[in-house]
């Protein structure tokens, strides 16, 4: 956090806008106590403050003009992730690439500031329009969450296409049988719960006894040994865990969305993986 003596001034991350002088742009923020006409003593800049709104690490273009002239009086913007320091000059400059989670601050020494002489004319105004989009950070870990999201996707929809067609289980490979195997004692487990919370979930009862029955099926197809259970009992096993497959797939598939949603609100091109997996859905 930045010590007392530091003045801060919040800058917008609220819009997606072009940037330049505009009847958007604040008022002077030097303010100064003493005016001789020709030089100011005094000074200090004023409170001013639009707050950040997005929950993820942004990237902002920020156009100021900081025309004075007389002492040295740095000023800079300040984020979490660096300090980017203001230019004097004659007309208006840009900042880009400030990359900030928390809000961009505008910070001074108060007590050195307050001692400086400028000439008349210093003024320091700061563009409220401020271009804001996802930071590289944000684009790699949004990258990161599509690419993860599709193989999970994937998975689920391979794991649902088995589920409708169990009883083509003996022709599947150890590897198959074995993913198969994992995802069935997960989901046995995950009613089992359920049903021993709260007895009279019938629901979650009889998928827990049909989750079972596949567990049991599939480990004596690994072990070489036969079904205990006729091809009836598997099928109605079979019905209830394609049924969970398709919701679990419904699930992912509405995740998958809401990702790719984010990046086209941004004007982002969605993420071509998780397009290929969204796209290849059958439901």
């Amino acid at each position: 956090m930045f010590q007392k003596k530091y003045q801060k001034i919040f800058l917008t991350t609220a819009a997606l806008v072009s940037l330049g002088p505009s009847a958007q742009a604040s008022a002077n923020l030097i303010q100064c106590d003493f005016d001789s006409g020709r030089t100011l003593t005094g000074c200090s800049l004023q409170p001013f403050s639009i707050p950040a709104t997005e929950d993820f690490e942004v990237s902002l273009d920020i156009r100021y003009k900081y025309q004075c002239r007389g002492h040295s009086a740095p000023i800079s913007l300040k984020t979490n992730m660096g300090t980017y320091e203001l230019r004097r000059g004659q007309d208006w400059q840009s900042l880009t690439n400030v990359v900030s989670r928390q809000g961009v601050a505008l910070s001074y020494n108060q007590d050195d500031f307050y001692r400086k002489t400028f000439l008349t004319g210093c003024q320091l105004i700061v563009d409220e329009n401020v271009n804001k989009s996802p930071s590289d950070n944000t684009l790699h870990l949004w990258s990161q969450e599509a690419i993860s999201q599709a193989k999970i996707i994937d998975l689920t929809l391979d794991l649902y296409l088995q589920a409708i067609s169990f009883e083509e289980y003996e022709s599947w490979d150890v590897t198959k049988s074995n993913i198969m195997l994992s995802s069935i004692v997960e989901a046995k487990q995950y009613y089992d719960e359920i049903c021993m919370e709260d007895s009279s979930n019938f629901d979650a009862c009889d998928a827990a006894d049909d989750f079972s029955v596949l567990e049991i099926v599939l480990r004596a197809k690994l072990r070489g040994r036969p079904s205990p259970f006729t091809p009836q009992t598997i099928d109605l096993a079979s019905q209830s865990a394609s049924s969970h497959y398709f919701n679990q797939l419904q699930d992912e598939k509405q995740e998958g969305q809401r990702i790719q949603d984010r990046f086209t609100t941004w004007n982002i091109a969605p993420n071509r993986k998780l397009e290929d997996s969204l796209s290849g859905l059958p439901i």
